[in-house]
C-alpha cells in the first residue's frame, strides 16, 4: 500500500505571510504618505506664516523712513520747489534726511513690482543736483494695478474721506499738501487674489499754508 502524502504546509504558510506583508506594507505607506502630507502641510503654513510677517515689517519700515522724510520736505538748496514730480508711481521731493546743512533730492518710483528710492545730494560747488544719484531697492513684490498707481494727492481742503476728490494727472504741484502712498503686497503668495493694500497718509507740514 502506498503511503498518504503529507500536504505541503509550507507553501500555504508562505503564501499567507506574503499576502499579510503585503497588506502591512501597504498600511505602512498609507501612514507615512499621511504623516508626509502633514509635515508638509506644517512647514508651508510656517513658512507663509514667516513671509506674512517679514512682508508687514518691511512695509512699517519703509512707511515709518517715507513718512518722516515726507514731513521734513522743504525746498531744494538751490531754490527748487519742495516737490518736483508728483506722479502716480514717482515722486521726487527735497528733503533732510542725514543731519547736514544742505537738503537732499529724494525719489520714490515704483518699477515694475520693485519699489526704488534714489537720493542724490547737493553739489555744493557747482550748486546743483547733479551728483550720482545712490539708488536702492526699498521693497519687491508689490501688486499694483495696472497703471502702477501707488502715490495720490490731496490739496489743503482734503478733509479725510474717501469722498474728497484727490487732485487729477497732472498733479498741480503748487496744490499738493498731503501725499497718500499705498503700498498694494500679497503677504501670503504672489497671487493677486490676496493682495493686501497698506497706507499711509503724510502731510507736508513745511508747506505755507500746512499747520
Amino acid at each position: 500500500m502506498f503511503a498518504p502524502q503529507k500536504k505541503n504546509s509550507l507553501s500555504d504558510t508562505r503564501g499567507v505571510t506574503i499576502i499579510e506583508l503585503i497588506v502591512v506594507l501597504f498600511i505602512l505607506s498609507l501612514i507615512a504618505g499621511a504623516v508626509y502630507a502633514f509635515q508638509k502641510n506644517v512647514f508651508s503654513t510656517s513658512r507663509l506664516l514667516q513671509t506674512s510677517l517679514r512682508s508687514e515689517s518691511d512695509v512699517r519700515n519703509v512707511f515709518k523712513n517715507f513718512t518722516a522724510e515726507v514731513r521734513r520736505a522743504s525746498p531744494g538748496w538751490n531754490g527748487a520747489y519742495t516737490i518736483e514730480t508728483a506722479g502716480t508711481s514717482t515722486f521726487v521731493f527735497y528733503t533732510t534726511m542725514d543731519g547736514d546743512t544742505y537738503t537732499e533730492r529724494m525719489r520714490y518710483q515704483l518699477f515694475g513690482t520693485t519699489l526704488l528710492r534714489g537720493v542724490t545730494k547737493f553739489n555744493s560747488t557747482t550748486g546743483a543736483y547733479d551728483l550720482p544719484e545712490s539708488t536702492s531697492t526699498v521693497m519687491s513684490g508689490i501688486n499694483a494695478d495696472p497703471f502702477g498707481k501707488i502715490f495720490t494727492y490731496y490739496d489743503k481742503s482734503y478733509d479725510g474721506t474717501a469722498t474728497y476728490p484727490a487732485l487729477t494727472d497732472p498733479v498741480d504741484i503748487a496744490r499738493v499738501r498731503l501725499v497718500r502712498f499705498d503700498l498694494p503686497v500679497a503677504p501670503l503668495g504672489t497671487s493677486a487674489s490676496s493682495t493686501k493694500v497698506n497706507s499711509v497718509e503724510v502731510n507736508l507740514r513745511n508747506l505755507k499754508d500746512n499747520y
